[in-house]
């Protein structure tokens, strides 16, 4: 950051928690928050199981937490498996 803005005219404590700079990051952790973009699922309430989204696997990256869209007969399986 330094090289483009020497002085920090464009920068502050929130401009560089949105863009991930020197550790400081802007994830709220609440009900809904991933399909917000404010966090990355870990459980199912940072989906929206009332609305069908539960936190699963990706389905390309395997290690990787999405919120998906499912059906009433698979929230039981998702849910066994968080």
């Amino acid at each position: 950051m330094v090289k483009y803005d020497s002085e920090g005219l464009f920068s502050s404590d929130w401009t560089d928690a949105v863009l991930g700079i020197r550790g400081e990051s802007l994830s709220v952790e609440k009900k809904g928050c991933a399909l917000e973009g404010n966090c990355i699922c870990s459980s199912n309430k940072h989906c929206a199981p009332k609305k069908g989204y539960f936190c699963r696997r990706g389905l390309v990256y395997k290690e990787a937490r999405v919120c998906r869209k499912s059906g009433k007969h698979n929230a039981t399986i998702m849910h066994a498996e968080l």
